[in-house]
């Protein structure tokens, strides 16, 4: 691997993947199919520790590449404006969208409350980030990205060969600590940010890894090469998440917990990597559209499953039709929408891609 910039046509793969995925586990928002817990734990264990992971290799091969200053602009850029337009007019939307659904008000009327809004309709609390929440995390991890490098030579520093076991322990270790401070901010504080708190402070380990591993040709070999070290504690390490999951735990347990599950999203994330590189880079026309117009499906999803969710109630689908009809309908027409709006309209993708 003489040009480690060759990796991201799989990375990229994988980050498109994942994002596709939220959206069948956000189309499982509109009711209960027999295989709900069957999709959304998987979800709970690896997706966004994954997708932090990879970006935080991807910031920073940019950073390597353009220098510190590009990686700040590409990452306002990138970030902070589909947030802002996403937190501004998309999260209202949904939110509007969703709470029609839930109380089965007909579409007509739901959109009637952008001119007369019904304050009773908003007594319930709304959540004003949504499916956007991870932005905000990308934004702050900046810094991270920017001292990437050094964190990896004083790795080095402390050891002449890292080992990813041990790094990973310490870096899930970090995790749960993070988490227990979240715990304690939600105890001292009034703000109503608490799960974006505690979600930027226990992803940032993930990020973390992410910095490294672009930094270090060795240790990203070792995270990749090492699943069957991995793989032998995967089981156990699974069936405990279940047995916590399930039990009523004492703050000791909670934190072993959190520890717990941090390992596991570690190793499947390092699974993943591996099957994606040996899949290559995914050069069929229909999976190059999808994978190119990803970013562009999520930051719309939300308000385009609800879109369809109540254009189609009236024809009162049972839950294991309406879902995957609805998710796949949003999957085909946000990419048909980034096709040929977005990608041709740059006030479009500047406000949806950031670019």
């Amino acid at each position: 691997m003489n040009n480690k910039y060759e990796r991201l046509g799989y990375i990229d793969n994988l980050r498109a993947v994942l994002m596709l995925y939220g959206i069948v586990v956000h189309s499982l928002t509109l009711g209960d199919v027999s295989v709900k817990e069957a999709l959304l734990y998987p979800s709970s264990l690896v997706r966004m520790e994954c997708f932090f992971i990879i970006s935080g290799l991807v910031a920073t091969l940019f950073y390597e590449k353009y220098g510190a200053l590009e990686t700040f602009k590409m990452r306002v850029n990138r970030i902070g404006i589909p947030l802002l337009f996403g937190i501004i007019i998309i999260v209202p939307s949904a939110n509007i969208l969703i709470k029609s659904y839930t109380n089965q008000i007909p579409i007509t009327e739901s959109f009637n409350l952008y001119i007369s809004p019904n304050l009773q309709f908003y007594e319930d609390k709304m959540s004003w980030h949504l499916h956007l929440w991870f932005l905000i995390p990308l934004l702050i991890y900046t810094p991270i990205t920017l001292i990437g490098k050094k964190i990896t030579k004083a790795i080095y520093t402390i050891s002449d060969k890292p080992n990813i076991v041990f790094l990973i322990l310490f870096l899930a270790l970090s995790s749960t600590i993070l988490r227990a401070s979240y715990a304690y901010t939600t105890n001292t504080t009034t703000l109503d940010f608490s799960f974006i708190i505690r979600e930027t402070l226990y992803q940032s380990s993930f990020f973390l890894l992410g910095c490294i591993l672009a930094n270090s040709k060795n240790l990203f070999l070792d995270f990749k090469s090492n699943n069957s070290l991995f793989f032998s504690a995967i089981v156990p390490l699974i069936a405990l998440s279940i047995y916590f999951r399930n039990s009523e735990l004492g703050n000791l347990l909670k934190l072993a917990s959190i520890f717990n599950e941090a390992i596991i999203a570690f190793i499947l994330s390092s699974f993943l990597i591996q099957v994606f590189e040996r899949l290559g880079k995914l050069d069929g026309p229909v999976m190059k559209i999808v994978i190119r117009s990803s970013y562009t499906t999520y930051i719309l999803h939300y308000l385009v499953i609800y879109m369809f969710a109540l254009t189609y109630n009236n024809f009162e689908l049972p839950s294991e039709i309406l879902i995957p009809f609805v998710g796949l309908s949003t999957i085909i027409c946000t990419t048909l929408f980034h096709k040929y709006a977005v990608e041709k309209n740059s006030i479009l993708s500047k406000l949806l891609n950031g670019k």
